[in-house]
């Protein structure tokens, strides 16, 4: 194996994590460290949802929070839309998804994906990439 890359895709009811580019940067560094990942920089970008500033009816997608964190091995990224069906009670949308050259557990991202973001898994998605000159 060359690698692996995992995503998760679901709804938190942690809602005010995914509107916080902070607390998103925050979060992903716990991930990396919790699955031996070595950080190098991390960059965030916190799009405020300001409906007078749009000039028209807001997409339900615009406003919320997303991070990447560049790995010594690749990289990890998540998105949050808070807005999105603010009325559901499993709470907004989120994708997570990183990746390594580097073998890691997927199954520790999730848990802590679920403890600390109190998530709804919609899809989760793991790879093996493997190199097919390998004997």
């Amino acid at each position: 194996m060359v690698g692996r890359e995992y995503s998760l895709h679901g709804w938190a009811r942690a809602r005010g994590i995914l509107g916080d580019y902070q607390a998103l940067c925050a979060f992903l560094k716990n991930v990396c460290a919790s699955i031996s990942m070595q950080p190098l920089e991390a960059v965030a970008l916190d799009v405020p949802f300001a409906i007078e500033a749009l000039g028209r009816e807001p997409f339900e997608d615009e406003g919320g929070a997303s991070a990447v964190l560049l790995l010594s091995t690749s990289h990890a990224a998540i998105h949050g839309w808070p807005y999105r069906d603010a009325t559901r009670a499993d709470g907004a949308y989120f994708m997570l998804s990183i990746q390594s050259c580097r073998d890691f557990r997927p199954e520790v991202v999730r848990e802590i994906a679920k403890d600390v973001l109190d998530t709804t898994v919609v899809s989760e998605n793991h790879w093996e990439m493997v190199d097919p000159h390998a004997t």
